[in-house]
């Protein structure tokens, strides 16, 4: 992305699309999807201020369940960046990452999900590397995590990244959704948050929709407001059985 994009509105687009677990929120749960089964999301989302938006369209997320406990993913995206005094810009986004579970129990479940970004005009000289731990506990109908890591950029300021996010499920196919994020870039020395609502719906058809939006800030120069939006379709499949 161009030097101008290069704020923290960009920097956590390519850290959520190395966790994309766990969409419509920009925070993962640690939540692994078991052995033999398949997730794919096929998602619009956009993020933007009032000079930088970014539209990510399409996004192909898959996710396989390799051995109890830890998933393969892999997210592709059209990234179109508009930018206030410059051309639309148009570039693609690539990351493949692990997600590996050590704790799962009925209370606490807790992962590290590792991931690698690369965008096609830079594959040469840069990548981002996000590394992000989850912890979730679980209560009832109702459940609380924390989402926190750091994303490398080979090329660029890295990025310190957090979420408070929650959930509850008012009936078995709706849940309720919410998060409180933040970040801050090294090198700019900007520092944003917000919080976003969202929900995962699981339609009598099968798939599920998500959706989630909401508004941010950056304490940046004089200061200026963000936006977030998601909104995809998700299946759910099995290539072979975990037992």
């Amino acid at each position: 992305m161009r030097a101008g994009a290069r704020a923290l509105i960009a920097a956590l687009a390519i850290a959520a699309e190395g966790v994309r677990a766990g969409p419509p929120l920009l925070a993962d749960d640690p939540h692994t999807i078991g052995p033999g089964k398949t997730e794919a999301i096929l998602a619009i989302s956009g993020l933007g201020d009032r000079d930088t938006q970014i539209l990510s369209a399409p996004i192909l997320d898959l996710t396989l369940g390799v051995i109890e406990g830890v998933d393969l993913t892999l997210v592709m995206s059209a990234d179109h960046t508009f930018e206030s005094g410059h051309e639309p810009d148009t570039d693609g986004a690539g990351s493949i990452g692990v997600k590996w579970q050590p704790v799962a129990s009925e209370r606490w479940n807790a992962s590290f999900s590792p991931a690698l970004t690369l965008t096609p005009s830079s594959i040469a000289d840069e990548a981002v590397v996000v590394l992000p731990v989850e912890l979730e506990y679980d209560w009832a109908r109702f459940y609380a995590g924390v989402n926190a890591g750091y994303a490398i950029d080979s090329d660029g300021p890295d990025l310190l990244f957090g979420a408070l996010h929650g959930g509850f499920a008012a009936s078995d196919s709706l849940t309720l959704l919410a998060e409180l994020w933040g970040g801050a870039l090294g090198a700019d020395h900007e520092e944003a948050a917000g919080f976003n609502l969202g929900f995962d719906w699981m339609t009598p058809l099968g798939p599920h929709l998500l959706a989630a939006a909401g508004p941010g800030y950056s304490w940046r120069d004089d200061g200026r407001a963000r936006w977030y939006a998601y909104l995809g379709l998700q299946w759910d499949s099995t290539l072979w059985s975990g037992d």
